[in-house]
C-alpha cells in the first residue's frame, strides 16, 4: 500500500511541476511586453522572447505570404477566371445601373457639394479638359493612321499588361508588408492572435 501511494504521490508532484513549469515557460514568451528596467539595468527575459522579435517575425510571415501564398501564378489564374469576371462585370454594370436610377439632378447634385452655379462651371472645366486632351492626342497621332490606334492598341495593351497585373500586386503586397504600416497591422494581428 505504501509502494503504490509513493507512486501516486510522485506522479502528482512530477505532473504539478511539469505543468508549473509549462506554464512559466509558455508565459515567458509572450509576457512582458515591454522591457523592465530596475534603474539602468535591463531585467533578464524582458520582454518575452515573442514581443522582442516581434518586427523580425512580422517580415517572415510577410515574406512567407508574399511568396508562397499570393503567388504570381496563383493572381494570373485567379484573373483569368471566368467566373471572377463575370461577377466583376455583374457587379460593375449593377453599380452603373444604381447610379444611373438616382433621381437627383446634376444641379441639385452641385448644390448638395456646395457649388453655386455649379452646371455652368462644371461646364466650362469639361469642355476646357477635353479640349485640351483632344489637343494633345491629335498631336501624339497625328501621322498614325485611325485603324491602328484604335483597336490593335487596346488589344495590344491588354495582351502585355494582364500578365504583369499579377507582379505588381504581388510587388505590392510586398512592399505593404514590408512597409511601417503593413507591420503595424501585421503586429497588431499578431497581438490579438496571441
Amino acid at each position: 500500500m505504501n509502494v503504490f501511494l509513493s507512486i501516486i504521490l510522485m506522479a502528482l508532484i512530477g505532473g504539478f511541476i511539469g505543468a508549473m513549469t509549462n506554464f512559466i515557460a509558455i508565459r515567458m514568451l509572450f509576457r512582458p511586453y515591454q522591457a523592465i528596467y530596475i534603474g539602468k539595468w535591463r531585467l533578464p527575459f524582458t520582454p518575452g522572447l515573442i514581443p522582442k522579435r516581434r518586427d523580425e517575425l512580422a517580415s517572415k510571415i510577410g515574406e512567407v505570404i508574399t511568396g508562397h501564398l499570393l503567388t504570381g501564378d496563383m493572381i494570373q489564374t485567379k484573373l483569368k477566371d471566368e467566373g471572377l469576371q463575370t461577377g466583376i462585370v455583374q457587379t460593375a454594370q449593377e453599380l452603373f445601373k444604381e447610379k444611373m436610377a438616382l433621381e437627383t439632378t446634376p444641379d441639385e447634385l452641385a448644390e448638395l457639394a456646395g457649388f453655386e452655379n455649379g452646371k455652368e462651371r462644371l461646364a466650362d472645366w469639361v469642355s476646357e479638359k477635353a479640349a485640351s486632351e483632344a489637343e494633345r492626342f491629335l498631336a501624339e497621332k497625328e501621322n498614325e493612321e485611325l485603324k491602328s490606334i484604335v483597336p490593335e492598341a487596346l488589344d495590344a495593351y491588354l495582351v502585355k499588361n494582364v500578365p504583369d497585373i499579377s507582379e505588381m500586386g504581388i510587388d505590392r503586397a510586398s512592399a505593404y508588408v514590408k512597409s511601417e504600416a503593413g507591420g503595424n497591422q501585421i503586429r497588431v494581428m499578431l497581438q490579438t492572435f496571441f
